[in-house]
């Protein structure tokens, strides 16, 4: 039975424009987030590409860093470092970002580098 009312286009038709409006705000949120990070021996750049803004912070400056590692199907992890500079956090993690291994080394060295410091006399 075909219906002639205009009720179930218009449910449909608000149906849609809904699920378009959440999937937009999904896309202009994973967008919005995307960043690039460099650092070298004594800066850590964070680059927000769609925003245009870059941030750069003295490696000294971070307070916080913390890896997260969860297995995943198949056995194999996912490896993520959280960077704390203040009170903000910045995420970098193995599957989208190259260099994981150099940044947590980098990161690594620099929480060492006060210890192995010699004092002079």
């Amino acid at each position: 039975m075909i219906s002639t009312s205009a009720a179930p286009s218009l449910l449909s038709f608000i149906g849609v424009c809904f699920i378009l409006a959440l999937l937009v705000f999904v896309a202009v949120r994973i967008a919005v987030g995307y960043i690039s990070l460099q650092a070298d021996g004594h800066t850590l750049t964070v680059t927000y590409k769609v925003l245009g803004k870059r941030k750069i912070y003295a490696l000294a400056s971070v307070t916080h860093v913390e890896e997260v590692n969860i297995k995943t199907f198949q056995n194999k992890h996912f490896r993520q470092l959280l960077i704390y500079v203040g009170d903000e956090k910045i995420s970098f993690n193995d599957q989208v970002y190259t260099g994981y291994d150099g940044m947590k080394q980098l990161l690594n060295q620099r929480k060492a580098a006060p210890k192995n410091k010699l004092k002079k006399k």
